[in-house]
């Protein structure tokens, strides 16, 4: 006699590894991006970058700061001093722009996307800020990312030529 028979409705019975199955896949989309961001970005790295500016989040632009090269920034536009630096120092120099701007508008001028089985993508966006009390700030910026080994890297942020 199968002791589980009476306490529950026929239809709870049997049904575990639907349940499991359920369980498994909640846990799985619940520790995807965590998962993701350890491995970098595979996703298309200009709307990683539109995303970040777009909801002034520096952590959006970590997967793309992985790399272990340099990353060359030159954006006098912005108040930065040109040079190469760190991963971890663009992300506080992101950080300290988005802290001080309020971003009304960011988009990539066409052609917009990256193009299948690209290794390395130049594109320029137009980026319209506030900065406290002032008028809107429309700026252009040129950003360069490289693919290696399946991830992308921000390679440059510039004023375009």
């Amino acid at each position: 006699m199968n002791p589980i028979a009476g306490r529950y409705p026929r239809r709870f019975r049997g049904n575990t590894l639907g349940l499991t199955c359920a369980l498994i896949g909640a846990l799985f989309l619940e520790l995807y991006p965590a998962w993701s961001a350890e491995r970098g970005t595979e996703s298309d790295p200009l709307e990683v970058l539109t995303r970040a500016f777009r909801n002034a989040d520096p952590k959006a632009i970590k997967p793309l700061l992985r790399g272990e090269d340099k990353i060359l920034v030159s954006a006098r536009s912005l108040g930065l001093a040109p040079g190469f630096y760190s991963g971890d120092q663009v992300y506080f120099l992101v950080e300290d722009l988005f802290r001080s701007r309020n971003t009304l508008r960011f988009q990539f001028g066409p052609p917009m996307g990256t193009p299948p089985n690209s290794t390395r993508v130049n594109a320029t966006a137009r980026w319209v800020y506030r900065t406290s009390r002032s008028r809107e700030v429309n700026t252009a910026i040129a950003f360069t990312v490289i693919r290696k080994e399946g991830i992308w890297c921000l390679k440059e942020i510039r004023d375009p030529r």
